[in-house]
């Protein structure tokens, strides 16, 4: 369905929690609170007959060099969203005619055969990514925002949060967009919040994260935001379920301090509404 009126006149907001105990993680490292996006293989060149497993997420593509156009046929066991009961043998086309990613609609279980070298492509160059993400059944919702609240043990902390969209552009062309990318700087740089998606009046660096802790006793920290729907121009928060769209949501550790070592709990809340 379409998003023909203001969202915030249309649905009620409604939140989901994600709380994560972080002990023993490494000071670079990359935690999701939901979702997934790995890489089986890159660089392939021909024909892929290495059996994987999917675990109910769905098949990437991300060409890198084509000559000339035409469909791509993914054989294996899906697993379909209504009655997750497995379908053995089961295909699916993309029409691959450009450079970048493409996605499957339907998901997999388990792959066994992915052929390029047909129906006029004659050179191809792909990687293969498995990539799940948080769909809410594939029903339309909107993103409106969220709140992050943790607790670290008085070093200091180096760590981002980022929430990017799987969105959809048509053909089962598929880009990631960035919705947030916001974290804490205590240690190295400059000190505070640091936001790496809105500059001037839309920064969101409103208070300063030195003064609320330090000096070997806990940091309490919080980010919130709740202005999405007014934010973003177009549909960058909208997820359409028609679409097979979604989002993927992770905490980053950066190395130039105590990244998300030092972090003893982390609690995500995502905002949203819904027809």
């Amino acid at each position: 369905m379409g998003f023909d009126t203001p969202v915030t006149a249309r649905y009620g907001t409604k939140s989901m929690a994600f709380p994560l105990a972080l002990s023993g993680k490494g000071p670079s490292g990359s935690i999701l609170f939901v979702g997934e996006l790995r890489t089986v293989t890159t660089g392939e060149t021909t024909d892929y007959a290495t059996d994987f497993a999917v675990y109910s997420q769905h098949i990437c593509l991300n060409v890198t060099a084509l000559t000339g156009s035409g469909s791509v046929v993914v054989t294996g066991t899906s697993l379909p969203e209504a009655d997750g009961i497995p379908v053995t043998s089961d295909t699916e086309t993309i029409t691959v005619n450009a450079t970048g990613r493409y996605q499957t609609d339907k998901k997999w279980w388990e792959v066994t055969n992915i052929d390029a070298i047909v129906s006029g492509i004659t050179a191809i160059t792909y990687d293969i990514e498995v990539c799940g993400y948080l769909d809410w059944g594939n029903e339309s919702t909107s993103v409106i925002g969220f709140r992050l609240d943790g607790v670290m043990d008085g070093a200091s902390p180096d760590l981002s949060l980022r929430i990017r969209k799987i969105q959809d552009d048509g053909s089962k062309k598929m880009t990631i967009v960035p919705m947030e990318d916001i974290g804490f700087d205590l240690g190295g740089g400059a000190a505070g919040i640091v936001d790496n998606l809105r500059t001037a009046g839309d920064d969101r660096s409103y208070t300063s994260a030195t003064l609320i802790g330090g000096g070997g006793t806990d940091i309490n920290i919080n980010l919130k935001a709740l202005d999405y729907n007014t934010y973003f121009s177009s549909d960058e928060n909208i997820i359409e379920g028609a679409k097979a769209e979604g989002i993927i949501i992770d905490l980053r550790g950066q190395p130039t301090s105590g990244g998300i070592t030092t972090m003893d709990r982390i609690t995500l809340i995502l905002y949203y509404s819904q027809p």
